[in-house]
C-alpha cells in the first residue's frame, strides 16, 4: 500500500469509529431481507443521492433542485419510520476491507468528506440497508457471494407481475435471466436525463397498478427511484430500487474487469455509454405499457 494510501486508511478508520456512524447491515443480509419480506420496499442512497442532500451540485444524468433535494430528505427523515421500507446507504461507513483498491479509494475519500455532512440525517439505532446491494460483482475482491445475492434479490419477483419503471433505454433484465421467474413483465419508459422533472406522471402511471401484493416495481431512475420507492410503499405497493443491477449483472456474466459499454442499454459510468442502437427484441417492445416524456 503506498504512503498515501496508508493515511488516507488511517483517517478512515478514525472517521469510521467515530461518534455518529450509522449501522449498515451486509449487501448478502440486505438481500436475505429483499427475500424473506415479500412487502419489504428499497429506497437506496448512493454518493450521488447523499451529493443532493448535501448540496454538491448536479448529476451528469440528473440536475440539482431545490424539490429533488427536499424529497431526498423527507425519505431520509421519515423513510426510517415507514413500515415495509428498508432505507439503504453505502455500506462503506462499515468497512471499505471486501472491496477491491480503486473501490476502496474512491468510497475512503467519500466517506472522509461527506460523513460529517450526513451525520444529522442518520437515525441513530437504525439498521439500514447497504446500498451496493445492487452495485453486483466488479467492486468486490471476493465475488463468491454473488450469486446468493442475486438469487435472493430475484426471488422477490418470483411468480409476480413486475413492472419496471426506468430510463428509456436502460433496458433492465433484457438479454439475461434477471427478471426469470416472474409472471408477467410492463415497463414505463421514462427520460433517461432529469427523471425528476416527470416524477408526477410516473408516479400517476405506477398508481394504475393494484397495491395487493400481486405487483412488485422495479426501478432504475437515480435519484428519482429512491423518492419513488419510499412514496410506493406508503400507498401499500412493493417497490425495489435497484439502479445499477442489470449492468453489474451483465458485467459479471462476462467477467468483466471494468466499466465497459453493454451493447443496447445506457450506461452514464462510461465513455459514449448514452450511444445507444435502438432494441427490436419483440418481448420487450411488447412489454412496453407507457412512454413519458
Amino acid at each position: 500500500m503506498a504512503l498515501k494510501e496508508f493515511f488516507k486508511k488511517a483517517l478512515y478508520d478514525l472517521e469510521k469509529n467515530s461518534a455518529g456512524t450509522p449501522y449498515v447491515m451486509s449487501r448478502l443480509k440486505t438481500s436475505e431481507l429483499i427475500r424473506d419480506n415479500d412487502r419489504l420496499s428499497l429506497s437506496r442512497f448512493g454518493d450521488g443521492e447523499f451529493g443532493m442532500v448535501i448540496g454538491c451540485g448536479d448529476l451528469g444524468f440528473q440536475p440539482y433542485s431545490q424539490s429533488l433535494h427536499d424529497a431526498l430528505t423527507e425519505v431520509l427523515k421519515n423513510g426510517v419510520k415507514t413500515a415495509n421500507l428498508s432505507v439503504c446507504i453505502p455500506g462503506v461507513f462499515r468497512s471499505v476491507d471486501e472491496m477491491k483498491p480503486n473501490a476502496a479509494s474512491f468510497w475512503m475519500n467519500w466517506c472522509l468528506h461527506s460523513k460529517k455532512k450526513l451525520a444529522p440525517y442518520f437515525a441513530p439505532g437504525y439498521e439500514y440497508g447497504d446500498t451496493n446491494v445492487s452495485r453486483l460483482y466488479l467492486p468486490w475482491k471476493d465475488v463468491s457471494y454473488e450469486r446468493q445475492i442475486i438469487d435472493n434479490i430475484k426471488n422477490a419477483w418470483f411468480g409476480k407481475t413486475v413492472v419496471i419503471a426506468e430510463g428509456r433505454q436502460t433496458r433492465f433484465g433484457v438479454g439475461n435471466d434477471l427478471l426469470g421467474g416472474a409472471k408477467s413483465i410492463s415497463r414505463i419508459l421514462c427520460p433517461e436525463k432529469n427523471a425528476w422533472e416527470k416524477h408526477g406522471e410516473i408516479l400517476r402511471e405506477c398508481e394504475k397498478y393494484p397495491s395487493d401484493g400481486s405487483v412488485v416495481f422495479v426501478l432504475a431512475l437515480g435519484p428519482t427511484a429512491t423518492v419513488l420507492s419510499y412514496e410506493l410503499a406508503k400507498k401499500g405497493y412493493r417497490a425495489l430500487d435497484l439502479g445499477h443491477m442489470d449492468l453489474q449483472y451483465e458485467y459479471m456474466l462476462r467477467n468483466a474487469d471494468k466499466k465497459c459499454i453493454i451493447p443496447g442499454k445506457y450506461n452514464n459510468e462510461v465513455a459514449d455509454g448514452d450511444k445507444v442502437a435502438d432494441c427490436r427484441d419483440e418481448e420487450y417492445i411488447n412489454s412496453i405499457t407507457a412512454v413519458i416524456g
